[in-house]
Protein backbone atom coordinates (compact mmCIF):
# COMPACT_ATOMS: atom_id res chain seq x y z
CA UNK A 1 0.00 0.00 0.00
CA UNK A 2 1.52 3.33 -1.07
CA UNK A 3 0.49 6.42 0.92
CA UNK A 4 0.07 9.56 -1.16
CA UNK A 5 -0.26 12.43 1.29
CA UNK A 6 2.37 14.83 -0.06
CA UNK A 7 1.22 15.15 -3.65
CA UNK A 8 -0.21 18.67 -3.87
CA UNK A 9 1.94 21.47 -5.27
CA UNK A 10 1.12 23.80 -2.38
CA UNK A 11 2.07 21.18 0.19
CA UNK A 12 5.29 20.40 -1.69
CA UNK A 13 6.22 24.09 -1.76
CA UNK A 14 5.57 24.46 1.98
CA UNK A 15 7.53 21.28 2.65
CA UNK A 16 10.52 22.63 0.75
CA UNK A 17 10.40 25.96 2.56
CA UNK A 18 9.78 24.92 6.16
CA UNK A 19 10.64 21.26 6.71
CA UNK A 20 13.62 20.89 9.03
CA UNK A 21 16.62 19.02 7.55
CA UNK A 22 18.41 16.33 9.55
CA UNK A 23 21.18 17.80 11.73
CA UNK A 24 24.82 17.55 10.68
CA UNK A 25 25.54 15.55 13.84
CA UNK A 26 23.24 12.78 12.66
CA UNK A 27 24.73 12.81 9.17
CA UNK A 28 28.23 12.51 10.64
CA UNK A 29 27.21 9.50 12.75
CA UNK A 30 25.93 7.74 9.62
CA UNK A 31 29.05 8.50 7.59
CA UNK A 32 31.35 7.38 10.39
CA UNK A 33 29.41 4.12 10.70
CA UNK A 34 29.68 3.58 6.93
CA UNK A 35 33.42 4.33 7.02
CA UNK A 36 33.95 1.76 9.76
CA UNK A 37 31.92 -0.97 8.04
CA UNK A 38 32.79 -0.48 4.40
CA UNK A 39 35.40 2.22 4.00
CA UNK A 40 35.98 4.61 1.10
CA UNK A 41 35.12 5.34 -1.62
CA UNK A 42 31.47 6.26 -1.12
CA UNK A 43 30.01 5.97 -4.60
CA UNK A 44 26.20 5.79 -4.48
CA UNK A 45 23.68 6.84 -1.83
CA UNK A 46 19.94 6.31 -2.28
CA UNK A 47 17.56 8.51 -0.27
CA UNK A 48 14.08 6.93 -0.11
CA UNK A 49 11.00 9.05 0.49
CA UNK A 50 13.29 11.98 -0.27
CA UNK A 51 10.51 14.58 -0.38
CA UNK A 52 11.92 17.92 -1.44
CA UNK A 53 15.50 16.75 -1.03
CA UNK A 54 16.69 18.10 2.32
CA UNK A 55 18.44 14.86 3.30
CA UNK A 56 19.63 14.16 -0.26
CA UNK A 57 21.44 17.50 -0.34
CA UNK A 58 23.19 16.76 2.97
CA UNK A 59 24.62 13.58 1.48
CA UNK A 60 25.73 15.12 -1.83
CA UNK A 61 29.15 16.31 -0.63
CA UNK A 62 30.11 12.82 0.55
CA UNK A 63 29.11 10.59 -2.39
CA UNK A 64 29.92 10.56 -6.09
CA UNK A 65 26.22 10.15 -6.81
CA UNK A 66 23.03 10.56 -4.79
CA UNK A 67 19.63 9.41 -6.02
CA UNK A 68 16.47 10.66 -4.30
CA UNK A 69 13.32 8.59 -4.77
CA UNK A 70 9.74 9.57 -3.97
CA UNK A 71 6.25 8.68 -5.19
CA UNK A 72 5.21 12.35 -5.47
CA UNK A 73 6.15 14.17 -8.65
CA UNK A 74 5.30 17.50 -6.99
CA UNK A 75 7.93 17.15 -4.26
CA UNK A 76 10.45 15.92 -6.82
CA UNK A 77 9.88 19.05 -8.91
CA UNK A 78 10.64 21.15 -5.83
CA UNK A 79 13.78 19.10 -5.16
CA UNK A 80 15.02 19.45 -8.74
CA UNK A 81 14.50 23.22 -8.62
CA UNK A 82 17.26 23.64 -5.99
CA UNK A 83 20.48 24.54 -7.86
CA UNK A 84 24.06 23.64 -7.04
CA UNK A 85 23.91 19.84 -6.68
CA UNK A 86 24.95 18.31 -10.02
CA UNK A 87 25.58 14.86 -8.53
CA UNK A 88 21.98 14.44 -7.31
CA UNK A 89 19.27 12.93 -9.48
CA UNK A 90 15.64 12.47 -8.49
CA UNK A 91 13.39 9.63 -9.64
CA UNK A 92 9.77 8.80 -9.13
CA UNK A 93 9.45 5.39 -7.53
CA UNK A 94 8.55 3.29 -4.51
CA UNK A 95 10.71 2.11 -1.64
CA UNK A 96 9.50 -1.44 -2.24
CA UNK A 97 10.66 -1.56 -5.89
CA UNK A 98 14.10 0.02 -6.24
CA UNK A 99 15.55 0.59 -9.74
CA UNK A 100 19.08 -0.52 -8.84
CA UNK A 101 21.03 -3.69 -9.54
CA UNK A 102 22.01 -6.15 -6.84
CA UNK A 103 24.93 -5.07 -4.65
CA UNK A 104 25.28 -1.61 -6.23
CA UNK A 105 24.47 0.86 -3.43
CA UNK A 106 26.75 2.03 -0.59
CA UNK A 107 24.08 3.69 1.57
CA UNK A 108 20.28 3.54 1.69
CA UNK A 109 18.60 6.22 3.81
CA UNK A 110 15.03 7.13 4.68
CA UNK A 111 14.58 10.35 6.64
CA UNK A 112 11.22 10.57 8.47
CA UNK A 113 9.78 8.34 5.75
CA UNK A 114 10.16 4.64 6.69
CA UNK A 115 6.87 4.56 8.62
CA UNK A 116 5.08 4.96 5.26
CA UNK A 117 6.72 1.87 3.70
CA UNK A 118 5.68 -1.78 3.45
CA UNK A 119 8.40 -2.88 5.84
CA UNK A 120 8.95 -6.47 4.75
CA UNK A 121 9.17 -5.60 1.04
CA UNK A 122 11.28 -2.50 1.69
CA UNK A 123 13.81 -4.38 3.81
CA UNK A 124 14.09 -7.12 1.20
CA UNK A 125 14.81 -4.49 -1.48
CA UNK A 126 17.34 -2.63 0.68
CA UNK A 127 19.14 -5.91 1.40
CA UNK A 128 19.20 -6.71 -2.31
CA UNK A 129 20.68 -3.43 -3.58
CA UNK A 130 23.26 -2.81 -0.82
CA UNK A 131 26.91 -3.65 -1.42
CA UNK A 132 28.68 -5.98 1.02
CA UNK A 133 29.39 -3.76 4.01
CA UNK A 134 26.86 -1.19 2.78
CA UNK A 135 24.57 0.48 5.29
CA UNK A 136 20.89 1.15 5.82
CA UNK A 137 20.16 4.31 7.87
CA UNK A 138 16.60 5.09 8.98
CA UNK A 139 16.25 8.58 10.44
CA UNK A 140 13.40 10.06 12.43
CA UNK A 141 12.51 12.45 15.22
CA UNK A 142 9.89 12.79 17.91
CA UNK A 143 7.38 15.62 18.23
CA UNK A 144 6.59 14.77 21.85
CA UNK A 145 9.78 16.09 23.42
CA UNK A 146 10.06 19.46 21.70
CA UNK A 147 10.67 22.31 24.13
CA UNK A 148 10.79 26.02 23.36
CA UNK A 149 13.03 28.61 24.95
CA UNK A 150 12.46 32.32 24.49
CA UNK A 151 13.06 34.78 27.34
CA UNK A 152 10.46 33.89 30.01
CA UNK A 153 7.90 32.53 27.56
CA UNK A 154 9.10 28.95 27.07
CA UNK A 155 6.25 27.38 29.07
CA UNK A 156 3.68 29.46 27.23
CA UNK A 157 5.10 28.42 23.85
CA UNK A 158 5.15 24.76 24.92
CA UNK A 159 1.48 25.06 25.93
CA UNK A 160 0.48 26.62 22.59
CA UNK A 161 2.35 23.90 20.71
CA UNK A 162 0.61 21.15 22.67
CA UNK A 163 -2.78 22.77 22.02
CA UNK A 164 -2.12 22.64 18.28
CA UNK A 165 -1.13 18.97 18.47
CA UNK A 166 -4.30 18.11 20.40
CA UNK A 167 -6.43 19.66 17.67
CA UNK A 168 -4.64 17.61 15.00
CA UNK A 169 -4.57 14.21 16.77
CA UNK A 170 -7.90 13.04 15.24
CA UNK A 171 -6.45 13.66 11.77
CA UNK A 172 -3.30 11.62 12.31
CA UNK A 173 -2.93 8.71 9.89
CA UNK A 174 -2.17 5.23 11.21
CA UNK A 175 1.48 5.15 10.07
CA UNK A 176 2.20 8.37 11.96
CA UNK A 177 0.14 7.44 15.02
CA UNK A 178 1.91 4.08 15.21
CA UNK A 179 5.30 5.49 14.29
CA UNK A 180 7.07 4.68 17.57
CA UNK A 181 5.80 1.11 17.72
CA UNK A 182 6.48 0.62 14.01
CA UNK A 183 10.05 1.78 14.51
CA UNK A 184 10.50 -0.93 17.14
CA UNK A 185 9.05 -3.52 14.76
CA UNK A 186 11.14 -2.24 11.87
CA UNK A 187 14.35 -2.33 13.87
CA UNK A 188 13.65 -5.89 14.98
CA UNK A 189 12.91 -6.91 11.40
CA UNK A 190 16.17 -5.55 9.94
CA UNK A 191 17.92 -8.71 8.72
CA UNK A 192 21.51 -7.56 9.23
CA UNK A 193 23.40 -9.10 12.17
CA UNK A 194 25.29 -5.86 12.86
CA UNK A 195 22.80 -3.10 13.66
CA UNK A 196 22.58 -0.25 16.12
CA UNK A 197 19.77 1.99 17.33
CA UNK A 198 20.92 5.44 18.43
CA UNK A 199 18.43 7.57 20.33
CA UNK A 200 18.25 10.79 22.29
CA UNK A 201 20.28 12.94 19.93
CA UNK A 202 19.28 16.40 21.12
CA UNK A 203 19.00 19.02 18.43
CA UNK A 204 18.93 22.74 19.21
CA UNK A 205 17.62 24.94 16.43
CA UNK A 206 16.70 28.60 16.15
CA UNK A 207 13.31 28.98 14.50
CA UNK A 208 11.20 32.05 13.89
CA UNK A 209 7.47 32.12 14.58
CA UNK A 210 6.79 32.20 10.85
CA UNK A 211 8.93 29.11 10.26
CA UNK A 212 7.38 27.27 13.21
CA UNK A 213 3.89 27.85 11.82
CA UNK A 214 5.17 26.76 8.40
CA UNK A 215 6.66 23.61 9.93
CA UNK A 216 3.29 22.74 11.47
CA UNK A 217 1.72 23.29 8.06
CA UNK A 218 3.99 20.60 6.57
CA UNK A 219 2.56 17.91 8.86
CA UNK A 220 0.40 15.30 7.14
CA UNK A 221 -2.22 15.60 9.91
CA UNK A 222 -2.50 19.34 9.36
CA UNK A 223 -3.00 18.75 5.64
CA UNK A 224 -5.72 16.19 6.43
CA UNK A 225 -7.38 18.75 8.74
CA UNK A 226 -7.11 21.40 6.03
CA UNK A 227 -8.66 19.09 3.46
CA UNK A 228 -11.69 18.50 5.69
CA UNK A 229 -12.10 22.07 6.95
CA UNK A 230 -9.88 24.66 5.19
CA UNK A 231 -11.19 27.61 7.20
CA UNK A 232 -10.65 25.90 10.56
CA UNK A 233 -7.13 24.89 9.54
CA UNK A 234 -6.23 28.44 8.54
CA UNK A 235 -7.79 29.75 11.76
CA UNK A 236 -5.61 27.32 13.73
CA UNK A 237 -2.46 28.84 12.23
CA UNK A 238 -3.70 32.39 12.75
CA UNK A 239 -4.68 31.67 16.35
CA UNK A 240 -1.24 30.19 16.99
CA UNK A 241 0.33 33.49 15.96
CA UNK A 242 -2.30 35.46 17.88
CA UNK A 243 -1.69 33.44 21.05
CA UNK A 244 1.95 34.32 20.84
CA UNK A 245 1.20 38.00 20.45
CA UNK A 246 -1.05 37.91 23.51
CA UNK A 247 2.00 36.72 25.43
CA UNK A 248 3.61 40.09 24.59
CA UNK A 249 6.35 38.78 22.37
CA UNK A 250 5.00 39.11 18.86
CA UNK A 251 7.31 41.15 16.67
CA UNK A 252 5.98 44.56 15.76
CA UNK A 253 7.07 45.18 12.19
CA UNK A 254 6.45 48.55 10.58
CA UNK A 255 5.63 48.01 6.92
CA UNK A 256 5.94 51.38 5.24
CA UNK A 257 8.27 50.42 2.39
CA UNK A 258 6.30 47.57 0.83
CA UNK A 259 5.12 48.99 -2.49
CA UNK A 260 7.16 48.19 -5.60
CA UNK A 261 7.09 51.82 -6.73
CA UNK A 262 8.40 53.03 -3.37
CA UNK A 263 11.05 50.31 -3.38
CA UNK A 264 12.23 51.37 -6.85
CA UNK A 265 12.47 55.02 -5.77
CA UNK A 266 14.31 53.97 -2.62
CA UNK A 267 16.88 52.05 -4.65
CA UNK A 268 17.33 54.87 -7.17
CA UNK A 269 17.59 57.89 -4.88
CA UNK A 270 18.36 56.80 -1.30
CA UNK A 271 21.80 58.01 -0.23
CA UNK A 272 24.13 55.13 0.64
CA UNK A 273 26.37 55.19 3.71
CA UNK A 274 29.79 56.58 2.89
CA UNK A 275 32.86 54.37 2.52
CA UNK A 276 34.45 56.44 5.27
CA UNK A 277 31.67 55.46 7.68
CA UNK A 278 31.93 51.78 6.72
CA UNK A 279 35.70 51.93 7.27
CA UNK A 280 35.14 53.38 10.74
CA UNK A 281 32.84 50.48 11.59
CA UNK A 282 35.32 47.93 10.24
CA UNK A 283 38.19 49.58 12.09
CA UNK A 284 36.27 49.34 15.35
CA UNK A 285 35.39 45.69 14.65
CA UNK A 286 39.00 44.80 13.86
CA UNK A 287 40.19 46.47 17.04
CA UNK A 288 37.61 44.65 19.17
CA UNK A 289 37.64 41.21 17.57
CA UNK A 290 40.31 40.98 14.91
CA UNK A 291 40.09 39.14 11.63
CA UNK A 292 38.78 37.15 9.80
CA UNK A 293 35.46 38.87 9.13
CA UNK A 294 33.14 35.96 8.37
CA UNK A 295 29.46 36.96 8.66
CA UNK A 296 27.77 40.37 8.65
CA UNK A 297 24.01 40.83 9.00
CA UNK A 298 22.45 44.05 7.70
CA UNK A 299 19.07 44.38 9.44
CA UNK A 300 16.41 46.50 7.77
CA UNK A 301 18.55 46.35 4.64
CA UNK A 302 15.95 47.86 2.32
CA UNK A 303 17.10 47.62 -1.28
CA UNK A 304 20.59 46.59 -0.20
CA UNK A 305 22.79 49.67 -0.51
CA UNK A 306 24.56 49.05 2.80
CA UNK A 307 24.66 45.30 2.25
CA UNK A 308 26.60 45.81 -0.97
CA UNK A 309 29.16 47.97 0.82
CA UNK A 310 29.80 45.25 3.40
CA UNK A 311 30.11 42.41 0.89
CA UNK A 312 33.71 43.09 -0.11
CA UNK A 313 34.87 42.87 3.50
CA UNK A 314 33.10 39.69 4.72
CA UNK A 315 33.02 36.08 3.61
CA UNK A 316 29.22 36.21 3.81
CA UNK A 317 26.69 39.02 4.16
CA UNK A 318 22.97 38.57 4.82
CA UNK A 319 20.49 41.41 4.41
CA UNK A 320 17.17 41.08 6.24
CA UNK A 321 14.00 43.10 5.80
CA UNK A 322 10.22 42.80 6.25
CA UNK A 323 9.46 44.08 2.75
CA UNK A 324 9.39 41.53 -0.10
CA UNK A 325 9.40 44.37 -2.63
CA UNK A 326 12.62 45.82 -1.21
CA UNK A 327 14.28 42.40 -1.05
CA UNK A 328 13.29 41.60 -4.62
CA UNK A 329 15.07 44.72 -5.85
CA UNK A 330 18.06 44.07 -3.61
CA UNK A 331 18.39 40.56 -4.99
CA UNK A 332 18.25 41.82 -8.57
CA UNK A 333 21.23 44.11 -7.94
CA UNK A 334 23.32 41.71 -5.84
CA UNK A 335 26.04 40.53 -8.20
CA UNK A 336 28.34 39.24 -5.47
CA UNK A 337 28.01 35.53 -4.71
CA UNK A 338 28.50 36.09 -0.98
CA UNK A 339 25.28 38.13 -0.55
CA UNK A 340 21.95 36.57 0.43
CA UNK A 341 18.69 38.14 1.54
CA UNK A 342 16.04 36.91 3.96
CA UNK A 343 12.58 38.17 4.83
CA UNK A 344 12.23 38.45 8.60
CA UNK A 345 11.65 40.94 11.39
CA UNK A 346 14.55 42.51 13.24
CA UNK A 347 13.39 41.04 16.53
CA UNK A 348 13.62 37.42 15.33
CA UNK A 349 16.91 36.92 13.50
CA UNK A 350 17.36 33.48 11.86
CA UNK A 351 20.93 32.92 13.06
CA UNK A 352 22.46 30.67 15.67
CA UNK A 353 23.82 31.99 18.95
CA UNK A 354 27.26 33.62 18.71
CA UNK A 355 27.50 33.18 14.93
CA UNK A 356 27.68 36.76 13.61
CA UNK A 357 30.69 39.11 13.52
CA UNK A 358 28.82 42.33 12.75
CA UNK A 359 25.17 43.38 12.99
CA UNK A 360 24.30 46.65 11.28
CA UNK A 361 21.14 48.71 10.96
CA UNK A 362 21.48 51.60 8.53
CA UNK A 363 18.79 54.26 9.04
CA UNK A 364 16.49 51.47 10.20
CA UNK A 365 16.87 51.09 13.98
CA UNK A 366 14.05 53.55 14.71
CA UNK A 367 11.52 51.10 13.23
CA UNK A 368 12.46 48.22 15.55
CA UNK A 369 11.19 47.08 18.92
CA UNK A 370 14.39 48.32 20.55
CA UNK A 371 14.71 46.04 23.62
CA UNK A 372 13.89 42.90 21.65
CA UNK A 373 16.16 43.79 18.74
CA UNK A 374 19.06 44.58 21.06
CA UNK A 375 18.56 41.27 22.84
CA UNK A 376 18.55 39.43 19.49
CA UNK A 377 21.69 41.25 18.36
CA UNK A 378 23.37 40.30 21.62
CA UNK A 379 22.32 36.67 21.15
CA UNK A 380 23.64 36.23 17.61
CA UNK A 381 26.87 38.21 17.97
CA UNK A 382 30.12 36.38 18.56
CA UNK A 383 32.18 37.28 21.61
CA UNK A 384 33.54 40.78 20.89
CA UNK A 385 31.38 41.00 17.79
CA UNK A 386 29.97 44.45 17.08
CA UNK A 387 26.62 46.17 16.64
CA UNK A 388 26.70 49.26 14.42
CA UNK A 389 23.66 51.55 14.24
CA UNK A 390 24.16 53.98 11.38
CA UNK A 391 22.14 57.07 10.58
CA UNK A 392 22.51 60.62 9.32
CA UNK A 393 21.24 64.10 10.08
CA UNK A 394 19.14 66.27 7.81
CA UNK A 395 21.17 69.33 8.81
CA UNK A 396 22.71 69.66 5.37
CA UNK A 397 24.14 72.54 3.39
CA UNK A 398 23.69 72.59 -0.38
CA UNK A 399 26.11 74.24 -2.76
CA UNK A 400 25.33 75.13 -6.38
CA UNK A 401 26.78 78.39 -7.66
CA UNK A 402 26.59 81.54 -5.61
CA UNK A 403 23.28 82.69 -7.01
CA UNK A 404 21.40 79.48 -6.14
CA UNK A 405 22.95 78.24 -2.90
CA UNK A 406 20.86 80.42 -0.58
CA UNK A 407 17.59 79.51 -2.33
CA UNK A 408 18.39 75.80 -2.37
CA UNK A 409 19.19 75.78 1.33
CA UNK A 410 16.03 77.73 2.12
CA UNK A 411 13.89 75.22 0.18
CA UNK A 412 15.71 72.34 1.87
CA UNK A 413 15.07 73.85 5.30
CA UNK A 414 11.36 74.33 4.55
CA UNK A 415 11.05 70.72 3.40
CA UNK A 416 12.89 69.54 6.50
CA UNK A 417 10.54 71.49 8.79
CA UNK A 418 7.53 70.07 6.96
CA UNK A 419 8.97 66.58 7.36
CA UNK A 420 9.44 67.11 11.08
CA UNK A 421 5.74 67.88 11.42
CA UNK A 422 4.89 64.51 9.86
CA UNK A 423 7.73 62.58 11.47
CA UNK A 424 6.78 59.22 12.89
CA UNK A 425 6.75 59.01 16.67
CA UNK A 426 9.04 55.97 16.56
CA UNK A 427 11.72 58.05 14.85
CA UNK A 428 11.47 60.87 17.40
CA UNK A 429 11.60 58.41 20.30
CA UNK A 430 14.62 56.67 18.84
CA UNK A 431 16.52 59.93 18.46
CA UNK A 432 15.91 60.62 22.15
CA UNK A 433 16.78 57.03 23.05
CA UNK A 434 20.11 57.16 21.21
CA UNK A 435 20.97 60.50 22.79
CA UNK A 436 20.32 59.00 26.22
CA UNK A 437 22.52 56.01 25.37
CA UNK A 438 25.36 58.27 24.28
CA UNK A 439 24.94 60.42 27.40
CA UNK A 440 24.89 57.34 29.63
CA UNK A 441 21.33 57.92 30.84
CA UNK A 442 19.93 54.80 29.15
CA UNK A 443 21.66 51.51 30.08
CA UNK A 444 22.12 48.87 27.40
CA UNK A 445 22.27 45.93 29.76
CA UNK A 446 21.82 43.34 27.02
CA UNK A 447 25.07 44.25 25.28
Amino acid sequence: MTYRLFEGKDHASIYQKYRLPPPDELKNIILQYLDNKKGQPHVLAVDLGCGTGQNSRLLAAHFKQVVGIDISECVLEEARAVPGFPNITYRKGRAEELPFSDGSVDLVTASTAAHWFDHSRFLAEASRVLKPGGCLALLGYTLTKIRFHYQNYGDRLDHIYQEVKQVLIPYTSNPVAQCDSKQEELYSAIPFPDKERIECIQVKSFITLKNLVGFIETWSMFQAYKKKDPQAANDLLLNTEKSRSEGHYQAMAYRLFEGKKHAALYLKYRVSPSDHLIQQVLGFLEKQKGRPFELAVDVGCGSGQGTLLLAKHFASVVGTDVSPAQLELALQHAQQANITYRECVAEELPFADSSVDLVTAMTAFHWFDRPRFLQEAHRVLKPRGCLALLSYTMDIELSYRDCCAHTLNQVSQELHELRLQQQDRSLRNTVLFLRDVIDGKQPLSVL
